[in-house]
């Protein structure tokens, strides 16, 4: 069994502590012992739930940072590739080009995972037959990179409507998708997605 954090015994004790206290100036209130000051005796409940509500506040944003969701970029990237490989109902070409030792993504894996697979699914369809997708992974500040370039394709497809809902699922966790056709009728398509940087890397 995993050892318990001592911060969060610290708020519950706390929390019991507080609980208690106004469990006491109930009791006290109920047999008469405060009616000469009722004024007193209402501050000091107001005082105690004041402190419970923001202990129980505290407990929540404790517990919400202990389930914050870590997604590795690379090994996503590289089983998707796979994936869409295997897949794909046309010969084509994907050449990896990732960084490795990236700091994880911070979002759930299947969301990182859908991400990719749909980002890959539209470069492959603008592909087709024998085209050739560079993918590639890099870190810029406290974000992470993907990257998709194709070159051979066939043309737009309607790519400003095809993105619309995946950058709406990418901002869903506060990233961003960008994607563009060149002048040589080539694709760029990049994930920008946060970073679930550990305190240290902040110094």
């Amino acid at each position: 069994m995993p050892d318990r954090d001592p911060d969060l015994d610290d708020l519950q004790r706390l929390l019991g502590a507080c609980l208690g206290r106004i469990d006491e100036q109930a009791h006290r209130i109920a047999h008469g012992e405060d009616a000469g000051d009722p004024d007193a005796a209402a501050s000091v409940l107001e005082d105690e739930a004041a402190r419970v509500q923001q202990l129980v506040e505290s407990l929540l944003d404790h517990c919400a940072a202990e389930r914050i969701e870590r997604a590795d970029l690379d090994h996503t990237v590289a089983r998707c590739v796979r994936s869409a490989l295997a897949q794909a109902s046309v010969p084509l070409v994907v050449r990896e080009r990732l960084a490795g030792n990236l700091p994880p993504v911070a979002c759930a894996p299947g969301q990182l995972a859908h991400a990719v697979q749909r980002s890959l699914a539209l470069a492959t369809a603008f592909a087709g037959r024998g085209g050739e997708i560079q993918v590639v992974t890099r870190r810029e500040g406290d974000d992470v990179l993907f990257e998709l370039h194709c070159q051979g394709g066939i043309g737009d497809l309607h790519l400003r409507e095809r993105t619309v809902t995946l950058r709406a699922f990418v901002a869903q966790f506060h990233g961003r998708c960008e994607a563009s056709v060149d002048a040589t009728g080539g694709l760029w398509l990049a994930l920008e997605l946060p970073t679930a940087l550990e305190p240290d890397d902040h110094f």
